[in-house]
């Protein structure tokens, strides 16, 4: 589980009307004969190519075209890297003299003189990063005193001619929305930051504490003066040389306005966070939304669970996350009791710790303990996501505390739930997963969960035996299932539904609608098949792990049999068939294979299945790299056709009709579409994570 945050990759463009600068449109390009509230809308989709032209036309379309061009700026400091990056920053502080300046009447009154000079680049930049990956840090000044009494520019620190052109004062970047700043910095390097900065993106660990003894630098929270931050982003890539107490400055200085905060340590060592730093975050009056990943805290005598911490005022959080964090987090927290507004909560583990040591810290009795007193003091969340993984086998245990038992048990008003298990989960975790009447989303997992979905694959599911547990009803003796037996395990062509029970009065999960399994993985060999002896004993065991890596067909299922003759003529040379010969096929794209099977596995039957006279294929033919080329595109179809009659299965047999989507195999398959051909395999999760996001969404 990675966070992502959009706002920092995909900035949104300003329209033409936030660009203009009040400088008077005089173009009479018909472009501007539109509103232009539509202009925008327009000129989004075109390419770059289009933009650069549209930008040679005149001053007016050159602005327009910079509105989307420089949407997102980029500032290299690295002089040594990249000398270019400076001619940017030269380029904005020469529009200093001519951007509208904010002057004061006699009256006291801010009076905005608007700009009669040319476009300028400053207006059009809505998000600006800030690069500096040097070996050794610039030194860094505080030129706080210097802009407030109206200085010249510090041209001798690089950092600090950035931090002018972002502050309010000046005036270059007033449409600034977004900062990222991968720079060094101090205490005060963000004090004047521009009212339209809404967020902010900081790598602690470029942190400089030059400036920390400066007689100007404000000690206090009064003295410093407030931000309208909406959002911050903290990354950490080297957990030695971070201070985590540096951002408190930051925070101090939006105390009232923040709503989000994202603190991601990228290193793979824990960074130690004093407990109360971690205080004075969930103390936040504004805070919404809360993600912590890769911490541990900090706590100067062993902590005394009887003496909860102190908060004031409580804490009004929605959405929180806990990555990778060891049990003083989970135990500060659970110290803190209900958190009566949230309503999702996501416990993970660390993507980037392998050590046996750090999976110790993270994975250990007592941290279950505290994660087990976080959940009983939030059970009213509707939106649960464990992937932190727990135990497969022992459910109920006299001494160490169950999660599924505490869910069952408490969480009554779960609607979304994602569970993560060490290996396959026991039938029994599966029939109390099914009493959890009001889930509307399930998502199951089991082994590694490193890198995206198509990662570590070891989940060896067995849908049989997931599809009865899921179904069982608790008032009848047996459950309808489905007989497995008459499947053939490579290609499922049908299933048969048996059902051996009275009539139920209700069954499991009946507001379900979507079913999503990750990390499940499949093998092309029938179990029964016996052993050659040539074979290696150990290669069936790996071939669960193998099977999205090496996508291999299994035996008597060939590439033609899931290729169009248009794409198989394509992989063979470019061979046009006789228009007479040709035959219709399965299609491009087909999920059916084809019924003819003479001649498979030869040169001369592959043509002719295609439609290809022998005399046209009388040149040099390499077959095993064709077949290189085209058993990678086959598998995926049949995969997909695998993975749909899968689905198939707990459409007819989970819930009580309503579910309509199965993601199985990395293949969503929806109901009203498996009857024709199914996507492609979502490699990245993206389809997955995005159901859980709308799910939360609609809490």
């Amino acid at each position: 589980m990675t966070f992502r945050t959009p706002i920092f990759d995909r900035p949104i463009p300003l329209t033409f009307d936030r660009v203009a600068d009040n400088v008077p449109i005089t173009s009479q390009t018909i472009l501007f004969r539109f509103p232009l509230e539509l202009v925008a809308s327009i000129v989004q989709y075109l390419s770059p190519s289009d933009l650069a032209s549209l930008a040679l036309v005149d001053s007016d379309c050159r602005q327009l075209a910079r509105s989307m061009q420089l949407s997102r700026a980029v500032l290299n400091l690295d002089h040594a890297k990249d000398k270019g990056g400076w001619e940017p920053l030269k380029a904005l502080e020469a529009e200093e003299d001519t951007c509208p300046r904010k002057t004061r009447s006699r009256s006291d009154s801010v009076v905005n003189t608007p700009s009669t000079h040319s476009r300028r680049l400053g207006p059009c930049i809505r998000h600006l990063r800030v690069t500096h990956r040097a070996r050794h840090t610039l030194p860094i000044t505080n030129p706080a005193t210097q802009l407030i009494q109206g200085a010249a520019p510090l041209q001798a620190n690089t950092c600090s001619r950035v931090q002018i052109i972002c502050s309010s004062s000046t005036g270059i970047l007033p449409n600034l929305n977004t900062l990222d700043w991968d720079a060094p910095f101090h205490h005060d390097t963000f004090r004047l930051l521009s009212s339209t900065t809404k967020h902010l993106k900081i790598n602690l660990s470029k942190f400089d504490p030059q400036a920390q003894d400066d007689p100007t630098h404000p000690s206090s929270p009064d003295t410093r003066s407030a931000l309208a931050l909406e959002s911050i982003v903290i990354d950490v890539t080297d957990a030695s040389k971070a201070r985590p107490e540096a951002v408190l400055s930051i925070l101090q200085s939006t105390f009232n306005t923040l709503q989000t905060l994202v603190w991601r340590n990228l290193d793979r060592q824990l960074l130690h966070v004093p407990v109360e730093v971690l205080s004075f975050i969930v103390s936040l009056t504004a805070l919404r939304q809360l993600h912590l990943e890769g911490i541990t805290l900090n706590v100067p005598e062993p902590s005394s669970p009887s003496k909860p911490p102190a908060l004031s005022p409580p804490v009004k959080l929605r959405d929180l996350t806990i990555e990778g964090c060891t049990g003083s987090v989970y135990e500060y927290l659970a110290l803190v009791g209900s958190i009566p507004n949230l309503r999702s909560l996501r416990l993970a583990s660390h993507p980037y710790l392998h050590s046996t040591l750090a999976a110790r810290h993270v994975f250990g009795p007592e941290d279950l303990g505290s994660m087990c007193r976080l959940l009983e003091n939030n059970s009213h969340v509707q939106a649960l996501d464990i992937s932190q993984p727990i135990t497969s086998v022992t459910v109920f245990h006299p001494t160490v505390p169950s999660v599924l038992s505490i869910l069952v048990s408490e969480f009554k008003d779960l609607r979304v739930l994602k569970l993560v298990f060490d290996a396959s989960p026991s039938e029994e975790a599966l029939t109390l997963i099914a009493g959890m009447g009001n889930l509307e989303v399930l998502w199951l997992s089991a082994g590694s969960q490193g890198g995206h979905v198509g990662w570590c694959s070891e989940w060896e599911i067995d849908h049989e035996r997931v599809v009865d547990a899921l179904s069982r009803t608790s008032s009848s003796s047996t459950s309808t299932f489905i007989d497995f037996s008459t499947v053939s395990p490579i290609f499922p062509s049908s299933y048969s539904t048996s059902s051996n029970t009275t009539a139920t009065s209700s069954k499991p999960l009946p507001r379900l609608h979507t079913l999503i399994f990750t990390r499940d993985t499949y093998t092309t060999t029938p179990t029964n098949t016996p052993l050659h002896p040539l074979e290696d004993p150990r290669a069936r065991h790996l071939e669960s792990r193998r099977y999205y890596r090496e996508r291999k067909l299994p035996a008597g299922v060939w590439p033609e049999d899931w290729m169009s003759e248009d794409e198989c003529l394509e992989l063979l040379g470019g061979y046009s068939a006789p228009s007479s010969s040709s035959s219709s096929g399965p299609g491009s794209g087909s999920s059916t294979p084809r019924s003819d099977d003479s001649g498979r596995g030869e040169i001369g039957g592959a043509a002719m299945c295609l439609g290809i006279l022998p005399e046209v294929v009388s040149m040099p033919f390499d077959y095993e790299g064709t077949l290189r080329e085209l058993e990678p595109v086959a598998w995926e179809r049949w995969h997909a056709d695998r993975m749909k009659r899968v689905a198939e299965a707990y459409f007819g047999n989970v819930g009580c009709g309503g579910l309509d989507k199965v993601y199985v195999g990395m293949v969503p398959v929806t109901r009203e579409r498996r009857a024709g051909r199914v996507g492609e395999r979502d490699v990245e999760g993206a389809w997955a994570e995005g159901v859980w996001k709308n799910g939360v969404r609609k809490l």
